[in-house]
């Protein structure tokens, strides 16, 4: 993990992923076998099933890192009120060190997002659940965070004037 994230580990965090949005972060290197299926079964199954016919490898170049908003535990998620209707995982490259954004769920699609400076985490709440005892396996209700799609992003961010790279 890297160094300026080690600090959020467990903490729900306020990123900026088009406009702030509330993380829950973890270290995926010390994950448990079991939580790390587990997240990759409930929250990012299409991506992993994409990525392991074309690549492999890919979670050795690119590590999940927090989930957004309606993704995070339940123990996170219930005791606060979301300031944007986000969710899916954030992943980090460490060899580019760039934040690579994956709305989760049946959705195979990433988005090269940003440099460690530019997502710019910060503590909101002192919420911790140690990621080693938390469970990844629940429903993400997705309903209320629409409006955040790669679709949306894309429009959001190609109207700002700014690139947008699908991985």
């Amino acid at each position: 993990m890297h160094p300026s994230l080690a600090p959020h580990v467990g903490k729900l965090t306020i990123v900026t992923i088009l406009g702030d949005a509330e993380a829950w972060f973890f270290d995926w290197a010390t994950l448990p076998e079991a939580a790390r299926a587990d997240l990759l079964a409930h929250h990012l199954p299409a991506v992993r099933d994409r990525m392991a016919a074309t690549k492999p490898d890919w979670l050795a170049k690119m590590q999940p890192v927090a989930l957004l908003g309606e993704s995070m535990p339940p123990p996170i998620r219930g005791r606060v009120d979301l300031s944007a209707p986000h969710s899916g995982v954030l992943l980090f490259a460490p060899e580019h060190e760039a934040v690579v954004y994956a709305p989760g769920g049946d959705d195979d699609r990433l988005i090269l997002f940003a440099d460690l400076e530019m997502l710019s985490p910060r503590d909101a709440i002192e919420a911790t659940l140690d990621p080693a005892a938390a469970a990844f396996a629940y429903e993400v209700d997705r309903s209320e965070s629409e409006g955040f799609t790669v679709g949306e992003i894309e429009m959001i961010m190609s109207m700002a004037g700014a690139e947008l790279t699908l991985l």
